[in-house]
């Protein structure tokens, strides 16, 4: 995979298998923002979870309890998200 298409992967991914979930959407922003640097859609959730994401990387040193732990926190976000108004 190119770098190109793994920066859209996650708005791909919504796309081709018909995700319409607003809590996904919202944490496809994220990563999008995280990933490009281009502050696209200005999220203020961002920063908090770019440093989520650093601690995770920091604390875990292999990649299974990184995918793991990553994976807990996107799930605890998601459910954060899901069902809300998700204003900005």
């Amino acid at each position: 995979m190119d770098e190109a298409y793994a920066r859209v992967a996650p708005c791909l991914l919504r796309l081709r298998f018909g995700l319409a979930d607003p809590g996904l959407a919202v944490i496809g922003e994220l990563v999008h923002d995280i990933d490009c640097k281009d502050g696209k859609f200005g999220r203020s959730e961002t920063a908090g979870l770019e440093r989520m994401i650093a601690g995770v990387v920091r604390r875990h040193t292999g990649d299974d309890s990184r995918l793991e732990r990553g994976a807990a926190v996107l799930d605890d976000l998601y459910e954060a998200f899901r069902g809300l108004g998700l204003g900005r």
